[in-house]
């Protein structure tokens, strides 16, 4: 039996074609943060050895995934893209230092999956018992030393977070602040509790 090689270059031309886009999709979607799962989408801009904190889910096209790295702490916003998943924004916050911290902030808006927010704190004040924030002035318990996680399902700037950290003795303790007036104009500042002795 021969072969005739006239007969099999087109065949060969196919297939070497379907193995190079082949090739060029997985390299594509490798560098381009697309996963099978939130989690590692999430995982794809952030240092190895991420642990996760807590996701948040709203509805089933968006996630937010808060991460303790090495480095400090990163929240990644993933959104669903076909079968798929595919991270949309990162934040990074250093190491949290001070006694109330905001370690992560990211809220998003989009007019077809629709809206979230999302606040995770970090207390190492003993002294901070809860804390009220959101539009409703909802009350969260805060314990030291542990990331607490608030959402909302629509979109907050950290003014309508009016988030604030109280004692066990309802005496205010931090606000969130992420302005200065200076001279009557408004300065943008790195979001953050602020004591207010």
């Amino acid at each position: 039996m021969t072969i005739d090689l006239r007969s099999a270059k087109p065949i060969i031309k196919k297939l070497i074609y379907v193995v190079v886009v082949l090739v060029i999709l997985v390299l594509g979607i490798g560098f381009t943060g697309i996963r099978l799962d939130p989690i590692s989408a999430g995982r794809t801009s952030i240092s190895r050895g991420a642990m996760l904190i807590r996701q948040v889910s709203f509805g089933q096209s968006e996630k937010v995934d808060i991460f303790n790295t090495h480095d400090g702490y990163a929240t990644t916003l993933v959104k669903k893209w076909g079968p798929f998943w595919r991270k949309n924004t990162t934040t990074l916050s250093g190491k949290a230092s001070s006694k109330m911290n905001i370690i992560s902030f990211i809220n998003f808006d989009d007019p077809k999956l629709g809206s979230g927010t999302v606040l995770a704190v970090l207390s190492h004040d003993k002294n901070v018992s809860y804390l009220r924030a959101g539009p409703n002035s909802v009350k969260y318990s805060i314990k030291p030393h542990v990331v607490s996680v608030l959402s909302w399902n629509q979109l907050l700037t950290p003014t309508a977070l009016n988030a604030v950290a109280y004692s066990k003795n309802n005496r205010t303790l931090y606000k969130i602040k992420n302005a200065k007036i200076k001279n009557g104009i408004a300065i943008s500042i790195p979001i953050k509790f602020y004591s207010v002795n």
